[in-house]
């Protein structure tokens, strides 16, 4: 257990001093190895001759597999064994020291899982726990044996990259973690799919403190997730000042909560041969107290990431019932509402609870309401997380599938979820009359539809052509500013009372 060297410094300053101390392994009797605690005193005579040496021991065995315990406690993650936060940061720091001293470069990641909260409610921690430590033990194949892979918290994990001349070696690292990460993870026997999103900063020329990286590249890795997920962004300087944008947004954003600055336009919705009005969709609008009225684009995907989402989408949902209300006590006829549900939101446990909150609160009926998802939300990240559709089927509501013929189309997924209608992207209807290939497209969306018993709305109308060639189709519903444009709750109103003739007129 001991090289020669350790034997003979001990010799040395036993026979300098007379007396040393320290940690020793030993064999016992039984052939058992441990290690004991021993101090070793040079015992001499009147002439100062050493006739003998005395060594008294004891066996720590038990204290040394406590300070390894307490070690491994403070330092290490209990579930993955990965380095933790604690030593991550002692890492780094660690590795900044040489890499001054040294003229190297230094890389840092920060991974986050992607759909891993879905693993969690669906199939429960136990399940979740599994996939985080296979995640861990691929994270740790993807990189050197000198590098240090570490288990924030959570879904979060993080690698120090050191001893590093140039960006590729990290650029390489981070499509191996990708690959990695999107490989089936295997739980309670069937495959489960998730992804990462990974986010990279390089010292010293992005920061020169470890601080300032791990920000970065958290940031970074936010801007990853923002771009669809699955995939690497380096860090850049614009995106701190897009980080400390977001942060005020979010600020903003509860506030305008709290104090009533979300509103909802509506734009209405047509029989594509009668022209008369059918249903109207609700518009989320923010109007902002100094950038005037804002588009969700603008606010949504700051929702999203500070757990907003399913709080806008409560309130989108109550408002609109309640304009419902409002119009038909009003004397209107009542008009199917479609609204808008983002992908955050459709996961959420209580979506259910709150829409059957909302009818019943403003008396709405089930079938006035329809929920509008687009193709990326159902199926860019799987169905898994909306087989909760059929509990909302079963009141009674009606299904858009929205942004059809640009996304991820899955007739199978169409058939198999309570869809009744698809609706037509705004920017194939833009192609009409004058495209050949848009013409094919919309041609064939609308004829499998049909096929399919679905109906047809196509929104983006602006055009006497465009209305005309759909309705040649025997499309059923079309939206678009020839019709009318979004408008507040009130104007629509006046807007819906004034219809005693179609708004467009029939093909015939």
């Amino acid at each position: 257990h001991h090289p020669p060297e350790f034997y003979a410094e001990l010799w040395r300053i036993l026979r300098q001093d007379g007396y040393w101390e320290g940690e020793i392994w030993n064999r016992k009797k039984t052939g058992e190895v441990y290690v004991q605690w021993i101090s070793i005193n040079a015992i001499v005579d009147a002439s100062h001759t050493v006739t003998r040496y005395v060594g008294v021991f004891s066996d720590i065995t038990q204290r040394k597999h406590h300070e390894e315990k307490i070690t491994q406690q403070a330092n290490f993650d209990a579930l993955t064994g990965l380095a933790n936060r604690h030593l991550f940061a002692d890492r780094l720091a660690h590795a900044l020291t040489g890499a001054r001293r040294k003229q190297f470069q230094v890389g840092v990641m920060f991974i986050d899982l992607d759909r891993f909260k879905w693993i969690n409610d669906t199939l429960g921690h136990d399940a979740g726990d599994t996939l985080l430590v296979e995640a861990a033990l691929r994270l740790q194949g993807c990189v050197r044996e000198e590098d240090t892979v570490a288990r924030l918290g959570g879904d979060e994990f993080a690698i120090v990259m050191e001893g590093l001349a140039g960006q590729d070696p990290l650029q390489n690292v981070a499509e191996k973690v990708l690959a990695a990460l999107a490989d089936a993870f295997v739980l309670d026997g069937t495959p489960r799919y998730i992804s990462g999103s990974v986010g990279v900063t390089i010292f010293p020329s992005d920061a020169d403190n470890a601080s300032d990286l791990l920000r970065n590249a958290d940031i970074a890795m936010y801007q990853a997730k923002a771009a669809g997920r699955n995939c690497l962004r380096f860090y850049s300087a614009d995106m701190q000042a897009d980080a400390v944008r977001r942060v005020q947004v979010e600020l903003e954003l509860r506030q305008a909560l709290v104090e009533g600055g979300l509103v909802l336009h509506y734009q209405p919705m047509v029989d594509a041969d009668t022209g008369q009005l059918k249903g109207v969709e609700a518009l989320l609008r923010w109007t902002h107290p100094d950038r005037g009225l804002l588009m969700p684009g603008e606010f949504l995907s700051v929702a999203e990431d500070c757990g907003l989402s399913h709080v806008v989408g409560d309130w989108v949902i109550n408002e609109a019932c309640r304009h419902w209300r409002a119009r038909v006590d009003a004397g209107l006829a009542p008009l199917r509402t479609s609204i808008n549900v983002s992908a955050m939101q459709a996961r959420h446990a209580n979506l259910r609870d709150g829409i059957v909150a909302a009818l019943a609160r403003h008396g709405v009926p089930a079938a006035m309401l329809a929920l509008e998802l687009t193709e990326a939300v159902m199926f860019g990240q799987g169905i898994e997380p909306f087989n909760s559709l059929a509990d909302l089927d079963g009141l009674g509501l009606h299904f858009l599938l929205d942004d059809f013929g640009i996304g991820y189309s899955s007739l199978t997924c169409l058939q198999s979820l309570p869809f009744d209608t698809v609706k037509i992207d705004s920017s194939l209807t833009a192609s009409l009359p004058n495209s050949v290939s848009g013409k094919q497209m919309v041609t064939a969306i609308v004829s499998m539809a049909h096929g399919l018993n679905l109906k047809v709305v196509a929104e983006g109308v602006e055009t006497p052509g465009q209305l005309e060639f759909l309705r040649a189709l025997r499309c059923d519903v079309v939206q678009g500013y020839l019709i009318g444009a979004p408008m507040p709750a009130t104007q629509f109103e006046e807007f819906a009372s004034r219809q005693t003739a179609p708004l467009v007129h029939s093909a015939g």
